[in-house]
């Protein structure tokens, strides 16, 4: 159940800011805003409900750009409630802001998806930010888990269907560029308003290069479903890591991505070419270890779902367990990696003058986590949506 607070503060914790980590902080919130974010010896608790978060963190909330599913549905197969069941999975593990996405399936079911986001992100859609269509227009040769019998064609038209039918609400559109038509629809998406990535793609380092110049701004998950690096023949990977220009997924569960690859990655990136996301599927919370794909099987094993043939398709990863891995498999500062699931996929979006970071003016989009990364409290435009602290009156 989502309470809605007129007044909110947060005291005690460890507050993580631009400049770093304030040792006891507070942030007081009113309505839907932060008004105050800083040392607690600056403000006072106000009247309100207060929420003492001593011996934790508080940060702003995770921003997960890709993501499909949990609790046992998708956002592709399942309805109106599915969707709000599926976000508040997330919200659990300190998600605030996500994009429902998409992957590979007949046309008309990928409207339909369409039409019930609408519907629930018109209604408040509480923390759906969008839609990210991960296809149809990929590439066969790199399609992971996408049924090659749905992949699509790159058509202008089609894919401006889609969009109205979206009404503004598809952010990212993964595509092949190198595929007939590819190349036309980076130039659509622009004109949109919509981040071209790519991925699921075979490009090459030429190719790349020109998707790059032609708009394409994001690469999907780097290192999965693209071709690799190799010393002689550098492909997409490579081209990602080496263009500035583009900023690039990451699916830090230790199973997509090597650790010692994370490690390079954010080396040669830095901390404001990556973004942390999930590619999260349904088996997350989910009772059963077998769950359907279109018509494909899926089961959990060896920490992934997989279809039968051993293909990963997605992960169980969540974003607080996303920066706990990156954490460990870096070394770099808290403050650092949180960066890379709050306000860089807010400034992928758009959204940085509203969201990523707690200061006066922003959305009141926070999460209390401890030394563990394991979420406390989520408060999601000022209603706590999730909480296991003690809530009091001020």
């Amino acid at each position: 159940m989502t309470e809605k607070e007129d007044s909110l503060a947060i005291v005690g914790g460890r507050l993580i800011g631009d400049s770093g980590i304030i040792p006891n902080g507070a942030v007081r919130i009113s309505g839907r805003k932060v008004m105050f974010a800083g040392p607690r010896e600056r403000t006072s608790s106000g009247k309100g409900k207060v929420i003492d978060a001593r011996g934790n963190y508080v940060s702003p909330g995770f921003i997960d750009l890709h993501v499909h599913g949990a609790a046992g549905g998708n956002f592709l197969e399942g309805g109106p409630e599915t969707v709000r069941r599926i976000a508040a999975a997330h919200a659990r593990y300190g998600t605030t802001g996500l994009l429902a996405t998409l992957g590979t399936a007949p046309l008309d079911s990928i409207k339909n998806a369409v039409t019930h986001l609408r519907e629930v992100i018109d209604a408040g859609g509480g923390n759906i930010l969008g839609i990210n269509l991960e296809g149809p227009y990929l590439n066969p040769v790199r399609r992971g888990a996408h049924a090659v019998n749905h992949l699509r064609r790159p058509r202008r038209d089609e894919l401006s269907a889609l969009l109205d039918l979206a009404g503004g609400y598809v952010k990212i559109v993964t595509l092949a560029p190198e595929l007939d038509g590819g190349r036309e629809l980076i130039g659509l998406l622009r004109e949109r308003g919509v981040v071209p990535a790519i991925g699921h793609s075979n490009a090459s380092l030429e190719e790349a290069a020109g998707a790059f110049a032609a708009g394409v701004c994001y690469a999907t998950h780097l290192f999965n479903g693209m071709s690799g690096v190799h010393h002689r023949d550098p492909g997409l990977a490579a081209a990602v890591l080496a263009d500035e220009r583009v900023t690039a997924e990451l699916i830090v569960d230790g199973i997509h991505v090597h650790p010692l690859m994370v490690k390079m990655a954010l080396q040669v990136k830095g901390t404001r070419g990556i973004v942390l996301v999930t590619d999260c599927m349904d088996a997350l919370d989910m009772d059963a270890d077998e769950f359907v794909i279109g018509d494909r099987r899926s089961s959990l094993r060896d920490g992934a779902p997989r279809l039968d043939d051993g293909t990963l398709c997605g992960s169980i990863l969540t974003m607080n367990r996303a920066i706990m891995n990156m954490r460990r498999y870096t070394g770099a500062p808290l403050e650092e990696i949180v960066a890379l699931a709050t306000i860089n996929p807010a400034l992928i979006l758009g959204l940085d003058e509203q969201k990523g970071a707690l200061a006066p003016g922003k959305d009141a989009d926070l999460v209390i986590f401890d030394d563990d990364l394991a979420v406390k409290t989520t408060v999601i435009n000022g209603a706590i949506v999730y909480n296991t602290l003690e809530l009091v009156e001020g």
